[in-house]
């Protein structure tokens, strides 16, 4: 029973609801994505639930649905990640934080070496890390 709208000695109309019933079993999660993340979103992707009071504790489902619209206001998208909850641990409005998962090919590869070419100048990237930072240079081989 999600709520409860009678209480005994109230007077009730046939179009009243008294109680809403659902099973929670299964559940919605509905997430905002940003819309410049829009061409990664796919039906089916996986995606990973967690709730900041159960650190740890994870809740794996899959895209089911992307709406069609964007929310004016905050850019986003609503996609809905359907996600198995038999111990009843996800409850109605609670926040949750959706961590989609998505292939996005190969990144960038820097070879360690640089290719040579007899009478062509080459040149190869090397990581110079600077602090908290990163930055990649060019020198001449």
């Amino acid at each position: 029973m999600i709520q409860k709208n009678v209480v005994q000695g109230m007077r009730v109309m046939p179009t009243d609801t008294l109680f809403d019933l659902a099973d929670l079993s299964r559940v919605w999660v509905m997430a905002d994505v940003y819309e410049t993340d829009l061409p990664t979103m796919r039906l089916g992707m996986p995606a990973d639930v967690t709730l900041s009071y159960l650190p740890g504790r994870t809740w794996r489902g899959s895209v089911t649905n992307i709406a069609p619209t964007v929310e004016e206001k905050t850019r986003t998208i609503k996609v809905r990640i359907e996600v198995d909850n038999q111990d009843g641990a996800l409850k109605p409005d609670m926040f949750a934080d959706v961590q989609l998962r998505s292939d996005m090919g190969p990144g960038l590869v820097v070879p360690t070496a640089p290719s040579s070419t007899p009478g062509i100048a080459s040149s190869c990237f090397s990581i110079a890390r600077t602090g908290p930072s990163s930055r990649a240079r060019s020198r001449w081989v």
